[in-house]
């Protein structure tokens, strides 16, 4: 029933819509060094870290509320990290992207380990 609820409330915002299930509020993403568990990105604390298929190489198209569920991989910028670059979103934000894609940390993934935003809507991915 959780995965169900999971998946139906992520196609209800996976579109980026003005309507969200969330009660969000957009707060900085602390930074961890990303690390690899198998074969997908994590914070170091084990938050899975996702792709938009939206979004263009080294451009998010993740704004406003869909930035509130789908929070931007924030950037310190004390830290540099292999294999990452560093996008400049449009609204002001330095953003950690794999390969050109933005990385983005998932409301719906509440304890390390879950990869409950993969594949929602067909448009978010787990990052490899």
């Amino acid at each position: 029933m959780k995965l169900f609820s999971a998946i139906a409330l992520g196609l209800f915002v996976a579109g980026c819509s003005d309507a969200y299930a969330f009660e969000a509020t957009q707060v900085a993403v602390k930074f961890t060094p990303p690390a690899t568990t198998g074969t997908h990105l994590t914070t170091a604390e084990g938050m899975t870290l996702y792709t938009f298929a939206r979004d263009e190489p080294h451009l998010s198209h993740c704004y406003d509320n869909c930035a509130r569920t789908w929070q931007p991989y924030q950037v310190d910028f004390n830290a540099e990290v292999d294999g990452l670059t560093i996008i400049m979103r449009h609204d002001g934000i330095a953003q950690w992207a794999k390969d050109g894609a933005p990385l983005y940390l998932w409301a719906g993934d509440v304890v390390p380990g879950q990869k409950t935003g993969d594949g929602i809507a067909g448009l978010w991915r787990i990052a490899e």
